[in-house]
This record gives C-alpha cells, structure tokens and sequence, in this order.
C-alpha cells in the first residue's frame, strides 16, 4: 500500500456514510418532525435497517479489499 487515493474514491468512505445516513434518517426526521404513516411505519423502518446493514457490508467490503491509502478529503497531496 505505498500509493494514494482522497477519501471520496474510497468505497469505504461510502459504505460508511451510507451507514450513517441508515443509522440517523429515523433521529433525524423525528427530530424535524416528519411522520410516517402508521401502515408506512415498518417500511421506513425496514429501509433505513437496510440501508445501515448495505452500506456497513461496503465499508467492511472496501476495507478488506483496498490497495491504496487515503490521504486528503479530495486531493492526493503530493510531495515537493
């Protein structure tokens, strides 16, 4: 692993993030208010478990499978 990529060419990342949005969707919209339905409940319920269980299983796939160390958000910093 002695080349680089940024963070946002990395699948981990991603797997990551989208875990994260799966994990706090429900916290976040009850917090601004948003209600489901009751007979939509379980399906928000369901796809925000899924979207937490996909995005963990690519950041687990992404890590196990990298080549190349991150280095920057968006830019590989190069050396002068």
């Amino acid at each position: 692993m002695d080349t680089t990529k940024p963070a946002v060419a990395s699948t981990s990342v991603w797997g990551s993030l989208i875990a994260l949005v799966g994990a706090f969707a429900p916290i976040i919209l009850s917090a601004v208010g948003v209600k489901a339905p009751a007979d939509q409940a379980a399906t928000l319920s369901t796809a925000t478990q899924l979207a937490t269980g996909v995005g963990a299983a690519v950041a687990l796939y992404g890590r196990l499978t990298a080549t190349k160390k991150i280095s920057g958000l968006t830019s590989v910093a190069t050396a002068a």
